[in-house]
């Protein structure tokens, strides 16, 4: 995923250059799948990053 170079108001377009680059054919389709995907991937490293910052409790019952 590639930011675009922010114009005045600040706001970046957000697009995967590499895919409009060689794709011929159903770009908008494509694009709407390829960020929700990112949406998604996004949220699974959020969730992933605070399941990791909770404290290990180690049980000795476990061993």
């Amino acid at each position: 995923m590639h930011e675009s170079v922010k114009p005045a108001d600040g706001k970046g377009t957000r697009n995967y250059f590499e895919y409009y680059y060689t794709s011929t054919i159903k770009v908008r389709e494509h694009d709407a799948i390829l960020r929700n995907a990112n949406r998604d991937i996004l949220k699974l490293t959020e969730s992933l990053k605070a399941a990791l910052r909770e404290p290990v409790i180690v049980d000795e019952d476990d061993w």
